[in-house]
């Protein structure tokens, strides 16, 4: 049995490295995912810059617990993934964040929301699961003050200037109720607002190819129903991110594309296979 040169033995573990490397490059330019590229997300509030903001400690009803929020409906089925809601100095404690149905006036889901005091500004309470929703169906998402805090910030005049993008916002949308537990039915009026929000996520769905005679029109998709939301139960415990700005649509990723990744590999390892061909010849010369 012949024993292997060291040249040739070379020769293999080098052409093995450079196959290692280009299948390394290849799997790592995978393209994402069609959920990854077209989730979009929406806030109802964006930036307050350049509105009447009333801090807390400046407003009527401080000194009373109250639970405050926003009516809302959406455009699309969707889901809502936070709860968020603008907190002055004043306010701190362990306070009950809910999504009732406007309709029915039932409790969908509720959670303890822990807040350290002297914040002040956004704060997000990020859902454990995600809040399927449906569209055109009227939401309200509501904050319940503690006895120890019972401080307010709202924003005048908002809704009467500002474009909001996927959601539908009515007249006397900011509601309160001085029975804490209930779904706040009282406008604030004014045009004010208690500044109580909600983040959703919304899968635009990925059209796909179909084939269509042509004397016929192309069938369209319906968009699929979100499923049906038990009422909970019980409350559940979620920690508070701190605010990361007006959510915008996601932008694609167009990482998808690695045909020139693969000519690169493709063609440094040729140029690798050439160098250690020269090599072992020279040295075989010798």
């Amino acid at each position: 049995m012949k024993r292997i040169s060291k040249e040739k033995m070379f020769m293999v573990m080098a052409l093995m490295l450079t196959a290692g490397l280009l299948l390394g490059l290849v799997s790592g330019a995978r393209p994402a995912s069609a959920a990854e590229e077209n989730v979009e997300r929406y806030t109802i509030f964006g930036s307050l810059e350049g509105y009447d903001v009333v801090v807390s400690g400046e407003h009527v009803y401080d000194g009373q617990t109250l639970g405050v929020g926003t009516r809302f409906s959406t455009n699309e089925n969707c889901r809502i993934t936070k709860i968020r809601k603008y907190f002055g100095q004043e306010e701190h404690g362990t306070f009950v964040a809910a999504i009732w149905s406007g309709e029915t006036g039932e409790l969908v889901r509720s959670y303890e929301w822990t807040v350290e005091s002297g914040k002040n500004g956004w704060e997000e309470l990020v859902l454990s699961e995600p809040l399927e929703i449906d569209a055109g169906a009227e939401y309200v998402v509501e904050i319940d003050n503690t006895k120890e805090s019972p401080y307010y910030v709202y924003v005048r005049g908002y809704f009467e200037n500002t474009d909001i993008a996927f959601f539908d916002i009515s007249g006397g949308n900011s509601v309160f109720t001085e029975h804490v537990g209930e779904m706040p039915l009282n406008a604030m009026g004014a045009n004010a607002n208690f500044l109580v929000d909600v983040e959703v996520e919304y899968s635009r769905p990925v059209p796909t190819a179909t084939a269509v005679p042509t004397e016929e029109p192309a069938a369209t998709e319906e968009p699929v129903k979100a499923t049906d939301v038990p009422v909970a139960t019980e409350a559940a415990t979620d920690a508070a991110k701190p605010a990361e700005g007006t959510a915008k649509p996601v932008e694609k990723d167009n990482s998808g594309n690695a045909l020139p990744i693969i000519i690169t590999a493709v063609c440094a390892a040729i140029v690798v296979a050439v160098v250690i061909s020269i090599v072992v010849m020279k040295k075989r010369k010798k």
